[in-house]
């Protein structure tokens, strides 16, 4: 299961994340933190009394790794660099780099980040081995990009959601990319994967077929965000309806 901000929950443990963007000066936050509880919520110890954003959880030597974001923030938003962290417990936590911008972490189990600063270089940063703990390296070459999706073949898929259409498809684990928007017709919200396929939805709803997206029967309306956990896809529609998959 993956939040782009809050919590994140994995058997009993559970980890919830606090920015403290009201009292934020120059990178620092005298409220934000990260709090972890090992039996369920029935106890919590506060492992950090910095701000720390995003929260995620990958497959990394046969366990679950936790990547967080401390992100440089002022008051109201975040807008500088972004430190990450892994931890295999949740509680005790190593630095594994740093990215330009507020971090954009993959979704389901994919280990890349990224971030939300429109800045030159290289766009892209995988979590690879390290000595004492995974470190972040960067995919050269690579777009900047909003979001991260893998696709029941391996495949990644990088998007933005909100803008026009624009997913971009990468079979090497984002080394290079191509375009993959035949067969879209005007924005999208985000992708979800089920049932072993790809779909995007936003004006419309869009089935992958391996060569150009089809229309699909399975929302009426437009989208406006989409939310997937490993059991559910959720998505919003404009009017603020909500829809879950079954």
């Amino acid at each position: 299961m993956y939040l782009e901000r809050g919590h994140y929950a994995l058997g009993s443990t559970v980890l919830v994340s606090d920015l403290g963007i009201d009292t934020a000066n120059a990178g620092s936050s005298t409220t934000g933190g990260l709090y972890v509880s090992q039996d369920g919520g029935g106890s919590w110890k506060q492992v950090s009394t910095e701000s720390v954003g995003r929260l995620l959880v990958v497959s990394y030597r046969g366990g679950p790794l936790f990547v967080a974001e401390h992100p440089w923030v002022t008051k109201g938003a975040a807008t500088g660099p972004s430190q990450i962290f892994t931890s295999p417990d949740g509680l005790t936590w190593l630095r594994a780099g740093e990215v330009p911008g507020p971090a954009v972490f993959g979704m389901l189990d994919v280990p890349l980040v990224s971030f939300g600063k429109n800045i030159p270089g290289d766009g892209i940063y995988r979590l690879i081995d390290g000595d004492r703990a995974p470190h972040l390296e960067p995919i050269p070459g690579s777009p900047q990009t909003q979001g991260i999706l893998q696709g029941p073949r391996g495949e990644l898929w990088f998007f933005e959601p909100g803008n026009v259409v624009n997913p971009r498809l990468s079979t090497d684990g984002g080394r290079t990319t191509r375009v993959a928007a035949a067969g879209l017709a005007g924005r999208i919200a985000g992708l979800f994967v089920a049932n072993g396929k790809v779909y995007a939805v936003g004006d419309g709803a869009y089935e992958w077929d391996g060569a150009q997206w089809r229309v699909a029967n399975i929302l009426t309306g437009k989208a406006s965000a989409v939310f997937q956990t490993t059991e559910r896809v959720f998505i919003q529609d404009l009017s603020g309806g909500f829809w879950r998959s079954r």
